[in-house]
């Protein structure tokens, strides 16, 4: 990691969008995901058919290399007698996980506005606390996270914003590039797309993006940083043949809008 403060991975990024759109053929993909304030680095378990070795892998990657690390994944999570259950006594989400640099879960954010995924579920109110997606770090910084189209709606990144002061983000994407407006780029700002693009990146102190990269299925694939603390990033992207990573080291940068 030569010395990064933060690691986050795309969209898709370690699944790849080889993930069946279908709601009973995804399932091998998705696990059980520990609730925040969980370690699972310490206190490996498997109670279910659902295997969590991943996450607790990526607990054991964040502890043992001191770094956040910010990983998208599939997540099935029990709701047998809850409001809205789905027939086969599970929801389905789309999620972002944020481990500290000691292995501990300390964010968790399930997508809320879905993009033709047919095999997730969106969360009620009940499954989602938007207080859960926001986490401080130890360099000083408070990030909000969400994931992809998201982007487009008032909920989660302005709700942030207004409700719980939040002025830095993390958003992972997977995002589809069409001409001529909803490019990643585009959607990144460099020209402003919507109220939610102009708050949760025209007025940030940090932003970070991760999107996963395979032009041959239109996955054009961005980064950006704007850093104003001067702490050391890893983005991470997907691409065709494999996972790579791009490494930066981010000083104190001017933004002039």
């Amino acid at each position: 990691m030569q010395g990064a403060d933060i690691i986050v991975f795309p969209e898709y990024g370690l699944s790849t969008l080889a993930v069946p759109r279908d709601r009973n053929s995804s399932k091998p993909y998705l696990q059980l995901i520990p609730s925040i304030g969980s370690n699972p680095c310490d206190a490996i378990s498997h109670n279910s058919e659902f295997s969590s070795k991943i996450t607790n892998r990526l607990s054991c990657t964040a502890k043992n290399s001191s770094i956040y690390l910010v990983a998208n994944l599939g997540e099935i999570r029990p709701c047998d007698g809850k409001p809205n259950c789905p027939a086969d006594g599970v929801f389905q989400y789309n999620v972002n996980v944020v481990f500290a640099k000691n292995g501990t879960i300390v964010a968790k954010y399930a997508k809320q506005h879905l993009y033709f995924e047919n095999q997730f579920d969106a969360p009620n109110n009940d499954e989602q606390d938007m207080g859960n997606a926001i986490f401080e770090t130890d360099f000083g910084v408070k990030f909000g996270v969400f994931i992809c189209f998201d982007i487009i709606f008032y909920k989660p990144a302005i709700q942030m914003a207004v409700d719980y002061g939040i002025s830095s983000f993390i958003f992972t994407s997977a995002w589809v590039d069409e001409l001529p407006f909803l490019t990643g780029k585009k959607i990144s700002c460099s020209n402003p797309c919507s109220l939610t693009c102009e708050i949760s990146f025209r007025i940030s102190e940090i932003t970070i993006i991760s999107d996963y990269r395979n032009p041959s299925s239109i996955h054009v694939g961005i980064c950006i940083q704007r850093n104003t603390f001067g702490i050391r990033i890893s983005p991470t992207y997907g691409r065709s043949n494999g996972q790579w990573n791009l490494l930066q080291t981010i000083w104190s940068i001017e933004l002039h809008f």
